[in-house]
């Protein structure tokens, strides 16, 4: 489950950006996506985001003082064929956190992806678990369309006019 506000945010921030861009996800005591949090000083290239560690792991800390645990790391592709899908490093790097913090991520790492294709914002919901990849069920109350068990959000930004 992960909180209205947050998939907004995400679509009005990373959404509204260059690709490649990306932030962390927090999870309250029940499981529940309930923040987002930008990371504005990722290394980011045309073709890869990796995360801020000094800044992620002290966030970390201010979220634990408030009962939040790190539930995944969303980001933004370029617009290419299957560019809505975590690549093989994208998922290599998320086992790599999840058997780092079994205990934390509770068997699973939220890895959604955001594209942005002619002005219209994609938020695709992936996880990596023990199994591997796998696309995460997730209830929206607007603007989500489930497709294929994957959270498929597609809003268009810019001019309202348009």
């Amino acid at each position: 489950l992960v909180d209205e506000d947050v998939l907004n945010e995400i679509i009005n921030t990373i959404g509204t950006m260059e690709p490649e861009q990306g932030g962390i996800l927090g999870k309250d005591e029940n499981g529940k996506i309930v923040t987002f949090l930008l990371d504005e000083n990722g290394s980011k290239t045309g073709h890869t985001y990796s995360p801020d560690k000094d800044w992620v792991n002290e966030k970390l800390k201010e979220w634990e003082q408030q009962g939040i645990k790190l539930a995944g790391i969303v980001h933004s592709h370029p617009c290419y064929y299957n560019d809505h899908i975590p690549s093989k490093d994208d998922v290599e790097y998320a086992a790599r956190i999840l058997e780092a913090m079994p205990e934390t991520l509770g068997g699973i790492f939220h890895m959604p992806i955001v594209t942005i294709n002619d002005g219209y914002v994609r938020l695709s919901w992936w996880a990596v678990t023990d199994e591997g990849l796998t696309s995460a069920n997730i209830i929206s109350h607007k603007d989500g369309l489930m497709v294929n068990n994957t959270v498929n959000m597609v809003r268009k930004v810019g001019n309202n006019n348009e």
